[in-house]
């Protein structure tokens, strides 16, 4: 974790999202791979979610990715409309998360005898609630930020 659940500038939470829409964008494929090696057989709707889930959260990493480019190394400069750019983004993260969470929960009732299988989907569900908290406790602070104060990266 960049911010350690305190928002210290705009840059902690953008790292933030460029990690976990990565991560977030490699689940399905792990359970997509996972369901195939062991004989699972997913619903094609239910791969067709999982492809989404993954092509979402690609995207919005490549959103997150150009947020700095051409800026990021900068000392102290952040552009006009960054603070709402950054909580536009992470209000995307937490849509798709919720979204990515309903599909996971209904991949438990798969292969309920694989142990294997059960504790990797319980993994990434655990992980992706971890994220959902996360980005609600840096939104309540960059929301309740103070908008004519400038924000430090």
């Amino acid at each position: 974790m960049y911010c350690l659940a305190v928002v210290t500038g705009i840059r902690c939470v953008v790292n933030e999202l460029n990690m976990w829409t990565e991560i977030s964008s490699e689940h399905p494929i792990f359970l997509k791979t996972v369901a195939e090696l062991t004989n699972k057989n997913l619903m094609e709707e239910t791969v067709s979610r999982l492809d989404d889930i993954h092509n979402e959260f690609a995207e919005l990493n490549k959103r997150v990715k150009n947020f700095y480019r051409p800026n990021y190394n900068t000392a102290q400069y952040i552009f006009p409309g960054a603070r709402r750019k950054a909580i536009e983004l992470c209000w995307q993260f937490l849509r798709l998360d919720r979204e990515a969470l309903r599909l996971y929960d209904e991949l438990k009732n798969e292969g309920l005898e694989d142990k294997v299988w059960q504790t990797l989907v319980e993994h990434i569900i655990h992980e992706q609630k971890y994220m959902y908290r996360l980005f609600r406790m840096l939104l309540d602070q960059i929301q309740g930020a103070d908008v004519e104060k400038p924000c430090k990266l």
